[in-house]
C-alpha cells in the first residue's frame, strides 16, 4: 500500500524542511512526497533542492493559490492513495502507520481521518471532537452533524482514495476561502468516512500568515458552492444531515463576522442562508 505525499508551498522557507523530514521519518516508508511549489519568492525552494531524498519530487508551478498546487499533486500522484500535509506543519512518526491500519480495517470509506494537536505560542493542545472519544477508530456514520461546527477533516490528516477525485472533482480554485472545507463536504456526501482520534499531526497555530481576511468577507462563493454540491451529489438519505450541515456553518460564519463587527457582511450571509434553506 503506497501513499503520495502532497505538499502545498508557498514562501515557507523557516518551517519546509521540517515539514519534509516529518514525512521522511515515518515509520511507514513507502510513499512519495510531492511539493508543489505555487510560485515562491523567498528560498522555500533551494530548502526543497537541499534534501537528498529520492522520495521527494519538487513541482514547480505560476502562482495560483492553495486549491490548484493540491490539485496539480494529485495529477503528478502515482499512487492510489492521496494524502495531503501545509508546509508549515508537521507530522508525528506513526502517523502514516497508523492511517495505513485503518485503511485496512475500514476499506469501504473513501476518506480517512485523524485528530491532530494544536500549537500556540503557550502550550500545545489536543483537538477535541463532539462525541468521538480519544482513540475512536471506526466509521463516523453522522460525519456532516458531527462535522456541522468544527470539520473532523483536516488539510494535514486526510488521506483520500484517487478514485474518489474522478468522481467529485478537484479542489474548487475559485474559492478564495474554505476549498479544503468544500472539498471534505463533497467527499462526505459520496463516501463513508473512517476516523482514528490520536494526534496524527501538530498544526502550528503560532506560524505567521495564518490569520486572514476570512472573518471580515461573507464568502457567498462558498456556501454557493456548499448548495451545488448538496444539488449535484446529495442522496436522499442524507439530505436531512446535508441541511443541517449548511445550517450550522452559516451560523458559524454569522457569528465570525458579529465577531469582527461586519455587520454588513451578515446582512449578505443571512439573506443568503434565508434564500437556500
Amino acid at each position: 500500500m503506497y501513499i503520495s505525499v502532497i505538499v502545498p508551498l508557498y514562501n515557507k522557507e523557516k518551517y519546509i524542511t521540517e515539514t519534509i523530514h516529518s514525512v521522511l521519518n515515518q515509520k511507514y516508508k513507502n510513499f512519495e512526497i510531492i511539493v508543489v511549489n505555487d510560485g515562491s519568492t523567498d528560498n522555500s525552494v533551494n530548502k526543497v533542492r537541499d534534501i537528498k531524498d529520492e522520495k521527494v519530487k519538487l513541482v514547480n508551478k505560476n502562482n495560483g493559490g492553495e486549491a490548484t498546487a493540491r490539485n496539480r499533486g494529485i495529477e503528478e500522484a502515482n499512487y492510489k492513495l492521496i494524502s495531503f500535509l501545509d508546509a508549515d506543519d508537521i507530522w508525528y512518526d506513526d502517523y502514516l502507520l497508523n492511517m495505513v491500519d485503518l485503511i485496512k480495517e475500514y476499506p469501504e470509506a473513501g476518506m480517512y481521518c485523524s485528530g491532530y494537536n494544536l500549537e500556540y505560542p503557550d502550550k500545545i493542545k489536543r483537538k477535541r471532537f463532539i462525541g468521538l472519544k480519544n482513540n475512536y477508530k471506526g466509521l463516523v456514520e453522522d460525519y456532516l452533524i458531527r462535522s456541522a461546527k468544527s470539520s473532523i477533516a483536516s488539510s494535514d490528516t486526510v488521506v483520500i482514495r484517487k478514485d474518489v477525485f474522478k468522481k467529485v472533482g478537484f479542489f474548487n480554485t475559485s474559492l478564495n476561502h474554505g476549498p479544503d472545507l468544500d472539498m471534505w463536504f463533497k467527499i462526505a456526501l459520496n463516501y463513508k468516512v473512517a476516523f482514528y482520534n490520536f494526534p496524527g499531526a501538530l498544526h502550528k497555530k503560532t506560524v505567521e500568515g495564518r490569520v486572514s481576511d476570512r472573518n471580515r468577507d461573507a464568502n457567498l462563493p462558498y456556501f454557493d458552492s456548499l448548495i451545488a454540491n448538496v444539488s449535484r451529489f446529495c442522496p436522499d438519505g442524507k439530505k436531512k444531515d446535508a441541511k443541517h450541515y449548511l445550517k450550522k456553518r452559516y451560523q458559524k460564519k454569522i457569528r465570525s463576522l458579529l465577531f469582527s463587527i461586519q455587520l454588513r457582511e451578515v446582512f449578505k450571509v443571512h439573506d443568503h442562508m434565508k434564500n437556500n434553506l
